[in-house]
């Protein structure tokens, strides 16, 4: 359990760095770093109450396939993991898919930085982030 424990904690911190670092590298004011995080928290509320759900029915469709879902993935699969017996291939499938995202978050948070040292002093907006996605490299 440990070892599972060190494993989904890794994933889950580095999926969540690699995100708050994209967007973290677009801001040049604490101020705008503060407008943009509640979005990215969402998942983590999310994971954290569909995991107090699945302690009482780990096995539900619903709980099964949520955990496959890389921002979801490392607290509801550990959470399943911990209260029932969950397929090999289901575990595999959380890992490689959170080692996957993080991957291409990383790329994307590159780039966001590359092109947000250019956008210094501009608002961080949903429209701003796009566009700098988009700037050629």
């Amino acid at each position: 359990m440990i070892v599972f424990l060190i494993v989904f904690f890794i994933l889950g911190f580095f999926s969540y760095a690699t995100i708050f670092a994209g967007v973290g590298a677009l801001a040049s004011k604490a101020e705008d770093v503060q407008g943009s995080n509640g979005p990215l928290v969402f998942p983590i509320i999310m994971a954290y109450m569909l995991s107090i759900f699945a302690l009482q029915d780990p096995d539900k469709p619903l709980f099964v396939w949520a955990s496959l879902v890389p921002l979801i993935s490392p607290m509801l699969m550990f959470t399943r993991v911990a209260t029932s017996t969950v397929p090999a291939w289901q575990i595999g499938a959380s890992i490689g898919l959170s080692i996957l995202f993080i991957w291409v978050a990383t790329l994307l948070a590159a780039k966001l930085y590359r092109v947000g040292v250019l956008m210094y002093g501009k608002s961080l907006s949903p429209k701003e982030i796009l566009r700098a996605l988009r700037a050629p490299s």
